[in-house]
């Protein structure tokens, strides 16, 4: 048996940030996520070259000034919204 610091159910987006969060401070962790994928909602599947969101992935810098330092901080890819 292994000593372990957190139990993170659910690999949405808010199991990952904790799960980043914990490895910033390097703390032991388990991510348990039901599907076969962690993530949650947000899924961008590719189908003939064309990539198609299908998750929580519009934001605005100006209306969501902590979303934008997060992706930044997180080394996230993020694309401007027209």
């Amino acid at each position: 048996m292994t000593d372990i610091d957190t139990l993170i159910v659910g690999g949405g987006l808010s199991g990952v940030y904790a799960a980043w969060l914990l490895s910033r401070e390097n703390k032991s962790f388990i991510l348990l996520e039901a599907r076969d994928r962690i993530g949650g909602r947000i899924q961008c599947p590719k189908h003939d070259n064309f990539s198609t969101d299908l998750g929580p992935s519009w934001f605005w810098p100006a209306f969501n000034p902590r979303i934008s330092r997060l992706v930044k901080e997180m080394g996230l890819d993020a694309y401007p919204q027209y």
